[in-house]
């Protein structure tokens, strides 16, 4: 359960940035995206989002009895790359334009 969390707030922070390419398309026909929901608080957002993602999939490495197997601690550097790299672009993007 607490990896599909963790994973569940990655989706939602790579789709909140992918969100920001149709933002005033999004306004003129009125779908709630969180882009328009976070607007200028965007990276804020974003590094909570990727907090909880980082938090909830460690603890979902912890939680496994066999984390010091070698195909464990891949599964975790494999999970951590990809929301580390998110969240680094994500820091560096101008959601507002």
């Amino acid at each position: 359960m607490l990896a599909y969390a963790g994973l569940f707030f990655w989706t939602l922070g790579y789709d909140t940035i992918y969100a920001h390419q149709d933002k005033e398309d999004d306004a003129l026909i009125g779908v709630k995206s969180t882009a328009r929901l976070f607007g200028r608080h965007t990276r804020n957002a974003l590094f909570v989002i990727y907090a909880a993602t980082l938090i909830l999939l460690a603890f979902a490495g912890i939680t496994q009895a066999r984390l010091l197997e070698t195909a464990d601690q891949a599964i975790i550097v494999g999970s951590w790359l990809p929301t580390l790299l998110f969240a680094f672009f994500s820091g560096r993007t101008n959601h507002q334009n």
